[in-house]
């Protein structure tokens, strides 16, 4: 479109005009509230805060149990330490016994 044939047209001119002032109320109708913009910024860094705790609590808990689980893990006897134990104590009964026959004759 060539500007300088319509410059001297007065209905292109209010055109222009009536084009920039819809494009104005656009704008700010569109527009956010700078006091409205910083208190969603302000709730959305609350709510990411309030996620975080709750990660961290959460890993918190977690790393616990693992933690008690792997002291319940260490304090369990293997089964060749039973085997162990088992020979032993029957070792023991069987002295046991035989002090309680020495005694009985």
């Amino acid at each position: 479109m060539n500007l300088i044939k319509y410059k001297n047209s007065p209905n292109i001119f209010l055109y222009f005009l009536f084009f920039l002032q819809k494009a104005d109320r656009r704008d700010v109708d569109n527009r956010v509230l700078k006091k409205d913009f910083n208190s969603a910024c302000n709730e959305l860094s609350q709510n990411i805060n309030d996620c975080m705790q709750k990660f961290n609590v959460h890993d918190d808990t977690q790393k616990h149990d693992i933690e008690k689980i792997n002291h319940d893990i260490d304090g369990k006897l293997d089964r060749t330490e039973l085997d162990a134990l088992r020979d032993y104590m029957e070792k023991q009964l069987k002295k046991l016994k035989k002090l309680a026959v020495s005694f009985q004759i």
